[in-house]
């Protein structure tokens, strides 16, 4: 069976944060024989820089099999995993994946096309660190004096994980300055 044309260019749903570990680093570094001393030893990582113990750069190729599920067994795609051949890969670094980095995957299908026999599957994924803020759950909304509507509230729980390229836009706005004491 075909794959799906209708699924190229289809975006999924984020995959849930994935934290790097120093140990799963180290593990990695292990199973592609890489015995470099920044993949496992915090002390030389830092003399050469870094913050923590990075990864090798093909580490992110473990998150394929995490974010990629719900895209790869989506059966409307109609892919035959057993009949996949990997081709390439490449990444685009901004700096190097450390031990502490907290990951959120968007897995995309970048194209579909037919060479020969053989159809292509092109995916890709936006990769993005995350910082911390405020861990919240809704609380049922209930009635306040001299509002004529429910007040919707959140009970504050923790510091959990949230994307880096909107932590300098604080979603909570002309509350700034709470935000900030909460966070403090």
């Amino acid at each position: 069976m075909p794959l799906n044309k209708a699924f190229e260019g289809r975006e999924f749903a984020a995959a849930p944060p994935y934290e790097v570990t120093a140990e799963s680093i180290r593990e990695f570094a292990d199973a592609i024989g890489d015995r470099n001393p920044l993949y496992r030893d915090e002390a030389a990582a830092k003399e050469a820089g870094y913050e923590a113990i990075i990864a090798p750069p093909t580490y992110l190729t473990k998150l394929n099999f995490i974010y990629s599920a719900e895209m790869m067994l989506d059966p409307n795609l109609g892919l035959n995993y057993a009949l996949v051949v990997h081709g390439e890969q490449e990444y685009e670094y901004r700096r190097p994946v450390k031990a502490g980095d907290v990951l959120i995957a968007t897995p995309k299908i970048a194209a579909i096309t037919a060479k020969g026999r053989n159809e292509l599957l092109v995916t890709e994924a936006t990769l993005e660190r995350v910082s911390g803020a405020l861990d919240s759950r809704p609380v049922e909304p209930f009635m306040v004096k001299g509002k004529q509507e429910p007040v919707r509230a959140h009970l504050v729980a923790s510091v959990r994980a949230v994307r880096t390229d909107s932590a300098n836009e604080t979603p909570y706005v002309g509350h700034t300055a709470a935000l900030d004491q909460l966070e403090g």
